[in-house]
């Protein structure tokens, strides 16, 4: 998912987030410092600002070592990723997805992705809707 999601699942930046009522928040994210590493400090490097997303040496490093986990015979170990998302870097046929390789690697109970589909349980909702009018 990280490969696929980009920095939505492996941020760059340092942000903070304040409160300010039940479902309400002021995120703030500090795009002038340089990237903000899983352990709290921050990477050795130039500020964020100003560059592509998922670009610094922290972010590459991080995305190598998972590509490293799925790639395959004939794959290429310098393929580039951009932080945000596979959409930025796969083929319009998805001849290249991230997504294909992944697959191979659930369990063998896990449902097959493409066999998975939304359910939506409208009496739940419905309930829900009376119950708090």
């Amino acid at each position: 998912m990280q490969l696929i999601e980009g920095q939505a699942y492996f941020p760059e930046t340092r942000e903070t987030i304040q409160i300010t009522g039940k479902a309400n928040y002021i995120s703030t994210i500090f795009e002038n410092k340089p990237p903000m590493m899983a352990n709290g400090t921050q990477a050795d490097e130039g500020e964020l600002a100003g560059n592509e997303v998922g670009s610094s040496q922290y972010a590459r490093d991080h995305a190598q070592k998972l590509w490293e986990a799925i790639m395959e015979d004939g794959d290429n170990i310098s393929r580039k990723f951009h932080g945000g998302g596979s959409r930025y870097i796969e083929e319009a046929d998805g001849s290249n997805s991230l997504i294909a390789k992944c697959v191979d690697k659930l369990p063998t109970w896990a449902p097959k992705p493409y066999v998975i589909k939304v359910q939506y349980h409208l009496t739940h909702i419905l309930h829900r809707l009376v119950c708090t009018q």
